[in-house]
């Protein structure tokens, strides 16, 4: 099927930045507050617009590892979906 002046998006975006990650926490930390940046480019669309679970900038557990899910969307509906970890490790020593 060919339509004049509209291109078919097939492809989902991709999307870059998810990555495990690990963070040392101060001694006397309960949680933390991480940032991090995840970001998606479709081929047709350009930047598409990304949306994490737990979002950068919550706070993160210490001791424990914690999966981080996002998606990004292009304007035709394609979804690609990824995941990353997160684990804050305590600081050692006396």
């Amino acid at each position: 099927l060919v339509v004049p002046g509209f291109e078919f998006d097939l492809a989902p975006p991709t999307i870059t930045g998810a990555a495990d990650t690990s963070v040392r926490a101060p001694r006397t930390a309960q949680r933390i507050r991480v940032r991090y940046h995840v970001s998606a480019r479709d081929d047709v669309d350009g930047a598409a617009p990304v949306a994490c679970r737990p979002k950068s900038g919550s706070f993160f557990p210490v001791g424990r590892r914690t999966v981080v899910r996002c998606s990004a969307t292009d304007r035709s509906a394609n979804t690609q979906t990824a995941k990353f970890a997160i684990t804050i490790r305590p600081r050692s020593g006396a």
